[in-house]
């Protein structure tokens, strides 16, 4: 079985519906001619089409596929277009096991996403990678029930002061105590929350924890802080909402804001960091030096701590790698604000952190 797809939608919005329809004409056409008469070729969806086609090996169907993806990318130079198709494939052997078409079009068309995702002309699916993405699914159907059920699980990372090793903070991270696969990492579930739309009520669970956590310790008369991340735009008035439920210092949470965050909208984002200093929560840029923020944003924006991104660190292993970090460090500390450091993994940068 063999999926292939364009993405038709793009040619709609940019060429018009004449075009669209010309483009799948052409593909039907060439369909068409490829298939003998005990296979068979339809169109599956908007841009998509499947191939149902006998074959002797792997081998020969990856060079058939390959063979007719580069007829079907010259439609431009055939009929004089102005733009050029972006045809790619997903290829599935069927096996002995396979009992409906269905399946089977959906594993090709596995393959044909991920030829997308890697930019590849065709992807031939493996078992491996359908078993991966049958448990990636199973996962993305049960994260909602996760939060719910109170699966996740709050982990400190501690934040350590530089001159002398003490512990400063802690960052909130997550992990997800799955029934049974055990402790997962954010890696695994992260993206399927995304997806799924759910991210921001992981943020929020994440962001009680912390403040009930800040509440046990302020009556043990620990004066630690703890910090959490905040990426989308709307979030304030729900922080302030849980947070009013604990008694805590509001000056021991700190509120991570990614640069990304900034950039996509900066009016919000300089409205959202004024209410929460006005709830007394400290702000930390998050990521600092991935590609987003700029000067300007230092100094316009009322930020507690700037967090340098572990690429910076990670590049500081040439004497312009370590310049860059040094003024970095030393522009933040000559704006009055503390300059934190992630990702130091070895004993050499900690003690370069340390020494700047």
């Amino acid at each position: 079985m063999v999926y292939i797809g364009l993405d038709i939608v793009r040619v709609n919005q940019y060429y018009g519906e004449a075009a669209a329809e010309d483009q799948l004409c052409f593909t039907a056409n060439e369909l068409r001619l490829s298939i003998h008469d005990n296979e068979a070729a339809a169109r599956v969806s908007g841009g998509g089409f499947a191939v149902a086609r006998t074959s002797s090996s792997e081998q020969e169907t990856c060079d058939w596929a390959e063979h007719l993806l580069e007829r079907l990318n010259r439609y431009m130079e055939r009929y004089e277009k102005d733009y050029h198709p972006d045809f790619r494939a997903g290829i599935y052997m069927l096996q002995i096991s396979d009992r409906d078409c269905e399946t089977a079009l959906f594993n090709a068309r596995q393959g044909y996403q991920q030829a997308v995702v890697k930019n590849l002309p065709f992807v031939l699916v493996q078992p491996e990678h359908l078993k991966q993405e049958s448990e990636r699914l199973q996962l993305k159907k049960q994260t909602l029930s996760a939060i719910r059920n109170r699966e996740f699980q709050m982990f400190l990372q501690f934040i350590v002061r530089g001159k002398d090793g003490t512990v400063w903070a802690a960052e909130a991270v997550s992990r997800w105590d799955h029934p049974r696969k055990g402790l997962l990492y954010p890696g695994s579930y992260i993206e399927l929350l995304e997806a799924e739309g759910t991210i921001a009520e992981l943020d929020f669970y994440i962001f009680e924890e912390v403040c009930r956590q800040l509440e046990r310790w302020q009556a043990e008369g620990r004066q630690l802080r703890i910090s959490c991340n905040f990426g989308r735009e709307s979030f304030v008035q729900q922080i302030k909402e849980i947070s009013e439920r604990y008694v805590f210092d509001h000056a021991r949470l700190i509120l991570e804001i990614t640069e990304d965050a900034m950039e996509l909208n900066k009016e919000t984002a300089f409205s959202n960091i004024s209410q929460c200093k006005e709830m007394v929560f400290l702000i930390a840029l998050d990521d600092a030096g991935s590609g987003f923020s700029s000067f300007a944003d230092l100094r316009d924006y009322p930020i507690d701590i700037v967090k340098i991104d572990r690429s910076i660190l990670n590049a500081a292993v040439t004497q312009r790698g370590v310049a860059l970090l040094r003024g970095i460090a030393a522009l933040v500390h000559n704006l009055e604000m503390k300059v934190l450091c992630e990702g130091a993994e070895t004993q050499a940068q900690t003690d370069l952190l340390r020494e700047i």
